[in-house]
């Protein structure tokens, strides 16, 4: 297996010298042509920055596992920092808002598991970054498999949520019948277009890619709807991610019978 994670065209740019307490900023994409999605909001600008540096990550672990090569020396390899800064939004007159995402096929039918799905990759990140700080590669070598198949994972999952959330301006303009469902049904052809073909170029720099594949359960391209809630007693936090207090309950106690 050949690792060359330079020439990921999703990570062009990237390297390790970045400062690591912040993702590196991608290349903004120049004004949208009618047929391709519009530009996203600042936040989630900065989402798609987080998911960026993660599938980086991932890639530069992997052929460094690959290659039985040492670790990187940083606390957390994969990146994982002030995540819960994602999910806040924060007005002019400094009032919090908290953000609850959705998946959506129809822009009416919101499923919350967008949220729990969210939770659980950062999650896994947590973990690999915890398994890696228990262990050098040359001392665990039983970990190996372990770590190869979460790092699947994770950049898997990283490239479905690259594409979800490149869905977010384009679903806020036909939410709000800023564009006519023909145009928005060309960018969101596109959209999907980009989205296997992400999936495609990262085959190579997967340990077991026939396993990954078929083990990924989010494989539709989906539309998305966000909502922002203040402040309210039971919210919680699960794996940095923003869970409002009904949602918590249900997400706790679905893991505590798990």
């Amino acid at each position: 297996m050949h690792y060359d994670s330079d020439k990921i065209l999703w990570q062009k740019g990237r390297g390790p010298q970045h400062d690591r307490t912040r993702p590196p900023p991608r290349p903004r994409p120049k004004p949208a042509a009618p047929n391709l999605p519009p530009r996203q909001p600042d936040y989630i600008e900065s989402m798609l920055d987080v998911l960026n540096q993660i599938a980086y990550d991932v890639v530069v672990l992997g052929g460094r596992l690959a290659r039985g090569a040492a670790l990187p020396k940083e606390k957390d390899p994969i990146y994982c920092t002030d995540i819960a800064a994602l999910f806040e939004r924060v007005a002019a007159d400094g009032t919090k808002s908290y953000l609850t995402f959705h998946y959506t096929q129809d822009l009416k039918t919101l499923d919350p598991n967008a949220q729990v799905h969210l939770s659980q990759f950062f999650g896994r990140i947590v973990a690999v970054n915890g398994l890696l700080a228990q262990h050098t590669l040359g001392q665990a070598p039983t970990k190996r498999p372990i770590i190869a198949a979460m790092l699947d994972q994770i950049l898997l999952e990283a490239l479905f949520f690259t594409g979800f959330f490149y869905a977010y301006a384009l679903s806020r303009d036909l939410l709000l019948n800023r564009i006519p469902a023909g145009v928005g049904g060309e960018q969101f052809a596109t959209l999907i277009a980009q989205s296997r073909a992400d999936f495609i170029a990262a085959t190579p720099y997967l340990h077991d890619a026939n396993t990954a594949l078929a083990a990924l359960t989010m494989t539709t391209q989906q539309l998305i709807v966000e909502q922002a809630k203040p402040y309210e007693a039971g919210q919680r936090q699960i794996n940095n991610v923003y869970f409002d207090a009904g949602m918590a309950a249900q997400t706790l106690a679905v893991g505590a019978n798990s």
